[in-house]
């Protein structure tokens, strides 16, 4: 036996078989870009109410549309929602939505508190359409963080929301029929989920911090029905900082590992020609860089 295979042997020997010292894995392990890239496919999703059902309520809230409908139906998901809202007072609307979603496929209930307010040539206006000084060109939005909780479960993961907050700034666009917006507060959302690998589980605490520029999106594809919005382009750039333990079947500890921090940047693009929107996202390892794209609407890796 050689010097090193004596070394490589014993070092085994010391992290792989001592069961009551779970291994430990280091940052440079590629799984843990795979981790960040489906925890923020799930933060992203409409059917469990993520980013992109809030950005379809502000596509509702632009054209005063808040009548929203009692039970709304996607390709994948029945949801049923309740409005508390929406008050009026010094300035702004306060308005809180509450959801409860059950399929075979996913089931849960989630609350969103929004702020928001209509302005016109940086002067604010009660309504989006105010008469005497016409159509807002701008909407301030934001999440009232007290007023945001949720979970929910899939076939593979167990999600619970532990605290959301983000504010934006949009213009208007009435010609073309567009929002564009960009963050005045970073979109923070801070997570606990179990997700199932095989007969192992993963339980990972995450913070997501989000940072958006000039994301597009259409007024006319707002929810009505049934109908998500999709961003036509922009860019977000974000960190996921993480805590991950695996757990095997009898909830024995196999590793742990904490402070896990990855950066990543989300691209919107439209191909106008053949209508096809995609989203990808480019997570940044140590060594390199992962890119998966991604179904905002049901919130998962599509490869």
């Amino acid at each position: 036996m050689t010097l090193l295979t004596f070394l490589v042997l014993g070092a085994f020997s010391i992290a792989g078989c001592d069961d009551d010292n779970p291994i430990v894995e280091t940052d440079y392990s590629s799984e843990y870009s795979e981790y960040a890239a489906n925890d923020i496919a799930s933060t992203m999703g409409s059917d469990n109410g993520g980013l992109n059902d809030q950005f379809t309520d502000l596509a509702n809230l632009v054209v005063d549309s808040l009548d929203m409908a009692e039970t709304a139906a996607s390709d994948t998901i029945v949801i049923s929602r309740e409005r508390s809202g929406p008050y009026y007072n010094n300035g702004q609307w306060t308005l809180k939505l509450s959801s409860q979603a059950s399929s075979s496929s996913l089931t849960g209930s989630w609350s969103r508190g929004y702020r928001y307010w209509y302005s016109k040539n940086t002067q604010r206006q009660k309504h989006f359409f105010q008469k005497g000084s016409g159509i807002a060109d701008s909407i301030g939005f934001g999440l009232i963080s007290d007023s945001c909780s949720g979970s929910y479960e899939n076939a593979y993961r167990t999600h619970t929301l532990n605290q959301l907050q983000a504010e934006w700034a949009c213009r208007v666009d009435s010609a073309s029929n567009m929002i564009r917006l960009g963050s005045t507060q970073n979109y923070t959302c801070q997570s606990t989920d179990e997700v199932k690998l095989g007969q192992n589980t993963r339980v990972s605490t995450y913070t997501l911090t989000l940072s958006m520029s000039d994301i597009e999106i259409p007024i006319k594809e707002r929810f009505i029905r049934g109908k998500y919005v999709h961003p036509r382009s922009g860019t977000i750039t974000g960190t996921h900082v993480a805590s991950h333990k695996m757990l095997s079947s009898t909830g024995t500890a196999l590793w742990e590992r904490s402070g896990i921090e990855r950066s990543f940047e989300i691209t919107y693009s439209y191909n106008a020609s053949t209508q096809t929107r995609t989203v990808t996202v480019t997570v940044a390892g140590p060594i390199s860089s992962l890119t998966k794209t991604l179904n905002i609407e049901t919130g998962t890796v599509e490869d």
